[in-house]
């Protein structure tokens, strides 16, 4: 899977996640999990815990604590507290400039085999990789490159630096800048850096 079809399928799940964030979810969730509680013998009735009173040192703000009072209410705030932070996970996780870095990267091999706009990746690579990678060549080279790969169906990087690497040395050194492309995706983990 490709790091744009994985950002892809993060929103979709995100996606999911919030709209399952509703009372009519919550409700069916909760009434499968004391349908399967039923069918387990050992397992006791939930039960609300009991009320205390925090020391006054760890007491803030003036406000009264906030107690259940059915195990359903309990249940209901651990539900959305879960999503809120699968949630918050996983946008950390797929939100940071280093994960978009590396898209980016992706994206100008990608598209450049599909023959589709890739001025915005490219205008990346001059601002960000100014000194790894020489573009006055390496515009050519995705010419070339996407010549060479001609007639395979090539949707994600792994399949197009298979390719590559089938290449004899000589050809892969007519794409010198394309090989720095992917030496790149390959060294940078997609959360590593920090722009």
């Amino acid at each position: 899977m490709s790091s744009i079809s994985g950002q892809h399928n993060t929103k979709l799940t995100t996606e999911v996640l919030k709209g399952i964030r509703n009372e009519e979810c919550f409700k069916s969730f909760f009434q499968t999990i004391l349908k399967k509680k039923e069918a387990l013998k050992d397992i006791s009735e939930s039960r609300v815990p009991r009320k205390r009173k925090a020391p006054a040192r760890y007491e803030v703000g003036e406000g009264e604590p906030w107690y259940p009072e059915t195990s359903e209410d309990l249940y209901r705030k651990i539900y959305y507290e879960a999503l809120d932070l699968i949630v918050s996970a996983i946008n950390e996780r797929f939100d940071q400039p280093s994960f978009k870095a590396y898209a980016k990267l992706e994206a100008l091999l990608l598209k450049s085999l599909k023959s589709e706009d890739i001025s915005y990746e490219m205008a990346f690579v001059k601002e960000v990789y100014h000194q790894d990678i020489k573009v006055e060549f390496l515009i050519p080279q995705l010419e070339i490159f996407k010549v060479l790969m001609k007639g395979k169906k090539l949707e994600y990087f792994a399949e197009a630096l298979d390719a590559v690497k089938n290449l004899d040395h000589n050809t892969q050194q007519m794409i010198s800048e394309v090989l720095t492309i992917c030496k790149l995706l390959l060294v940078n983990p997609a959360t590593s850096a920090n722009w």
